[in-house]
């Protein structure tokens, strides 16, 4: 009953930040009725996952009493390892169609980052994200034999391929550098913590208004309101100490996809294109404290650092290889024209089409920006009226440099 009726009092919340913004952006497919059956669906699931967090819980709390705490994350780390490391694999596919993809260069260079990167993996699959977004995504999940390296179809058909090899270099970062397992490790301690805070809160509420407020004990699911309210609050506080937490492995693995598939060029492209829905210049103290990800420009100036002291690799280059400014006038796709050496950005936007360093332009909608990089050694600039993909709304024009 709780999680129904917590997930109907929160719906308008959930609908305006989830349904209305996004088509405010241009980022959602879906229309309202889709939308409201993803929710559905995602309310069952976690009405099934409670009833076993619950129950588990509640029977370690009438059984070991004072000590339930340790017994309840003991539990919430197999529960966790089961969420991190399976559902990808067994769940997901209740919302999208996940297809094996077909045989060529995209796949080719997936398994190839895979094996080089030591991944135990031949299962490629593609799924059909872009019935709801317009987002770009992948993962590398799944254990015991499941694993697979799943791409949405939003990056297979609006990105390059360096694009493409610079995600799934981050995404094997996650996995080579066990982030899943490190996450369980880090949140069971975190719930271990909030677990402890709550027993301690029950020892001081149930003599003073224990009564009142009809809870026989913590084994009353009477107090689950009150247990709730008190992980509520504790999560909240915690927040800035999560985000860090992701943060520093996000940063990890953006490190390792470098160095796993050389592709700053495309690490850089699809950094930007997040700034369709992120903001791409947050201040120190907004990135410290609010974001869970690297900020595009600290993405973005991270490849170029990378680039600058990897040189060598990319002497001898064919010419699509090296620094480059392609133009053209309405889709990316269409390119008239190539200089070669330092291309010179302006201060104003240009009606024409500017892309930096991507060896094949690809198709995606209309979008008057323009995006120069220099040298690494001078490092870059970056103007824009119009985000990439972000459906025709105005982005502040952003300036990324590096003296």
């Amino acid at each position: 009953m709780y999680v129904p009726m917590i997930w109907a009092l929160t719906l308008p919340l959930t609908w305006y930040s989830n349904f209305v913004r996004e088509h405010q952006y241009g980022m959602s497919n879906q229309d309202f009725g889709a939308w409201l059956w993803d929710e559905i669906k995602g309310m069952f699931m976690l009405t099934m996952a409670a009833i076993i967090v619950l129950v588990a819980i509640y029977a370690f709390v009438r059984r070991a009493g004072r000590r339930s705490w340790l017994w309840a994350s003991g539990f919430m780390c197999v529960f966790l390892m089961f969420v991190f490391l399976i559902t990808p694999v067994f769940v997901s596919p209740l919302f999208n169609e996940y297809k094996p993809l077909e045989e060529g260069p995209t796949r080719s260079a997936v398994l190839s980052l895979a094996r080089a990167s030591q991944v135990p993996v031949d299962n490629v699959k593609s799924f059909n994200e872009s019935k709801q977004t317009k987002r770009v995504s992948a993962n590398v999940s799944g254990l015991f034999g499941t694993t697979q390296v799943s791409l949405n179809d939003n990056l297979l058909n609006r990105t390059s391929l360096p694009e493409i090899k610079a995600v799934l270099g981050h995404e094997i970062g996650h996995y080579v550098l066990h982030h899943s397992v490190l996450g369980v490790v880090f949140y069971t301690l975190l719930f271990g913590l909030g677990f402890l805070i709550l027993d301690h809160a029950f020892e001081r509420m149930l003599p003073r208004w224990g009564k009142r407020l009809g809870i026989d004990g913590r084994g009353d699911m009477a107090g689950l309101p009150f247990a709730i309210g008190v992980l509520t609050v504790y999560l909240f506080i915690a927040t800035p100490v999560i985000n860090r937490y992701v943060y520093t492995f996000e940063s990890e693995a953006d490190l390792f996809g470098l160095n796993a598939s050389r592709e700053p060029y495309g690490f850089a492209t699809a950094a930007m294109r997040l700034g369709a829905y992120r903001k791409l210049e947050p201040s120190k103290l907004e990135e410290q404290l609010l974001y869970d990800h690297p900020s595009g420009r600290a993405r973005v100036e991270m490849a170029m650092q990378w680039l600058k002291e990897n040189q060598a690799l990319f002497e001898g280059s064919p010419p699509d290889r090296q620094w480059q400014c392609y133009q053209g006038r309405g889709a990316l796709g269409t390119r008239h024209s190539i200089s070669t050496g330092s291309p010179t950005c302006s201060d104003s936007p240009s009606p024409l089409t500017t892309i930096a360093f991507m060896p094949k332009a690809t198709p995606l909608r209309d979008a008057s920006h323009r995006y120069c990089l220099r040298r690494p050694q001078r490092l870059l600039a970056v103007t824009l009226s119009r985000a990439l993909v972000c459906g025709g709304h105005d982005t502040a024009r952003t300036w990324l440099h590096k003296p």
